[in-house]
């Protein structure tokens, strides 16, 4: 059902559709729908889930083979762009997470999905963000949650900027992530 209810929220950029078409689209009943999910919400953010595990599994993969595997130190420059290359500057996830804000503002069931979701995306980015710091031969200066949290907004803003000037996004990316990182970190002794 996640991903039917992935492919309707692509196809149509919104989460406007409802449960007889998520059923349809992924071959099961209301009554299985419902046994899984409480709500259309909870499935959508089920969505958000998997494709923000989905990027972070990507990250992590690419942190192990192109920066923490090989042998000696790399520039700073280097390592955001072996972190940037694997990151998509895709709208519709950009959309499907602007959906989940605005719900989250006007709906407290859907603002503590939000939130645990957020965390859980924290605690995973933090540790990648610290490799890849060390790899570069510097040392974060800032919590790795800190460093995670504005790695995190990097990330939104460049996922903006894909929407709006799609032919410059990559390179605000780049930069962001590199000011992220320059400005949570020393050079280690």
């Amino acid at each position: 059902m996640v991903q039917a209810a992935g492919e309707l929220f692509d196809e149509t950029g919104t989460t406007g559709a409802g449960v007889n078409d998520v059923c349809s689209r992924a071959g099961y009943t209301r009554g299985a729908f419902y046994s899984n999910f409480e709500s259309m919400d909870e499935l959508y953010l089920a969505v958000c889930d998997d494709r923000a595990r989905a990027l972070l599994d990507r990250v992590e993969a690419a942190i192990d083979e192109r920066i923490t595997a090989r042998p000696g130190p790399l520039d700073l420059d280097h390592a955001v762009s072996e972190v940037v290359a694997v990151l998509p500057l895709d709208p519709s996830w950009f959309a499907a997470r602007s959906v989940f804000i605005a719900q989250a503002a006007a709906r407290p069931m859907a603002a503590d999905m939000l939130r645990r979701h957020h965390e859980d995306l924290v605690d995973r980015l933090g540790p990648l963000g610290t490799a890849s710091l060390r790899a570069a031969q510097r040392t974060a200066t800032v919590t790795e949650s800190a460093l995670a949290e504005a790695m995190l907004g990097a990330y939104d803003g460049a996922m903006l900027h894909a929407v709006i000037y799609p032919d410059r996004a990559h390179a605000f990316l780049q930069s962001a992530v590199k000011a992220v990182l320059l400005g949570s970190s020393a050079t280690s002794p």
